[in-house]
């Protein structure tokens, strides 16, 4: 049997808050925000394939709260049940709904430490404006700018598709040929404030080379896509902030005709605190891009120099490796290695 989740909702993520209040710590991991709950179950033999579809919706004038809590104690011998859990919006208090339901989703239930907790809560409801408080102990924020989302990486990935369809809604092809325009969305996934993202058209089949030239010579940083095609989203990576940057992009078609196109991107100050450290303590991310990284520490990788040429602004995730196509694997420091996954240097995040 194959079974096949379908999530429908609006999914809120950045990063998790974290209360602690003597022998008792509350965190909040993730948070679903939907009118509905779909699930369609695939059920796959060799002489039939049938479908099974799961649907729950909240009461009349509702919606559901869904919020992944992890609690824990000094000891850790006292048992947390989710009605230990309430929810404070203006001036009313929410307390949890009978969730047995959420088996058919394949959401982990609340269980003696961690899982979903659900409410029902008014279409009024502001996650910015409301808290969750444990036995009237420990309060913690829930708003959208404290929720890291780990454990639903396709949710993850499909806002991500939602923001770019956003970004390039007013698209037209026939208005970025590559020898008239570039349309440049800079850190277009809101991951990589030093990256960005080249797109435009070439009228035959062709190969990109994006090259941000260094202020020392043996400082460019490169980003090659090898594939042929004729529509192109190429990563621009290592931006200098508070810099005016040269951009060389190189056009290769494949009858062999080469073709240099040069833009200016004028990127403003960005804001960062993170440790540098030197290329001699670390090492060569691909030759071809030309930055070294730590293979297992912050998200920061840095040009010949010594300058910062690239970072991820998301607190709590550290590198676990540089693949040999340029891309990153992450994890979140405060589960460990059981969720993993990788992005690009743009930001994109990518299936499992």
């Amino acid at each position: 049997m194959k079974k096949l989740g379908k999530y429908l909702g609006f999914i809120l993520a950045s990063f998790i808050p974290c209360v602690t209040y003597g022998s008792l710590n509350m965190e909040v991991y993730d948070i679903i925000l939907t009118q509905e709950l779909m699930t369609i179950e695939v059920i796959a033999n060799n002489d039939y394939t049938a479908y099974v579809t799961y649907t729950d919706q909240p009461s009349s004038s509702m919606q559901y709260l869904l919020v992944y809590v992890g609690v824990s104690t000094a000891d850790g011998l006292d048992i947390i049940y989710d009605y230990d859990i309430s929810l404070h919006f203006n001036g009313n208090i929410y307390y949890p709904v009978q969730n047995d339901f959420l088996d058919d989703h394949h959401y982990k239930k609340f269980d003696r430490y961690n899982g979903y907790v659900v409410f029902e809560v008014p279409h009024s409801f502001n996650l910015e404006a409301a808290y969750l408080r444990f036995r009237d102990i420990v309060e913690v924020d829930i708003t959208t700018k404290n929720i890291w989302m780990q454990y639903n990486h396709q949710n993850l990935v499909d806002a991500q598709d939602e923001m770019k369809q956003l970004l390039l809604a007013g698209y037209n092809a026939n208005d970025y040929i590559v020898s008239d325009d570039i349309l440049i969305l800079i850190d277009p996934y809101e991951w990589c404030p030093l990256s960005a993202l080249a797109v435009f058209e070439t009228k035959a089949k062709a190969k990109i080379t994006t090259t941000v030239r260094g202020k020392d010579l043996d400082c460019n940083v490169c980003y090659s896509v090898d594939e042929f095609n004729t529509h192109h989203e190429v990563p621009i990576i290592g931006l200098y902030d508070n810099a005016i940057n040269v951009v060389d992009i190189m056009v290769e078609y494949k009858v062999g005709i080469v073709e240099i196109y040069t833009i200016n991107i004028n990127l403003g100050s960005v804001t960062y605190n993170i440790g540098q450290f030197e290329p001699a303590n670390s090492r060569l991310i691909t030759p071809d891009i030309n930055l070294y990284g730590q293979a297992l520490g912050s998200a920061v990788a840095v040009d010949c120099t010594g300058k910062v040429r690239w970072f991820l602004n998301h607190d709590y995730i550290e590198v676990v490796e540089y693949l040999s196509n340029g891309n990153v694997i992450l994890r979140d420091t405060r589960v460990g290695d059981a969720h993993l996954f990788e992005i690009d240097m743009v930001g994109k995040v990518y299936t499992n």
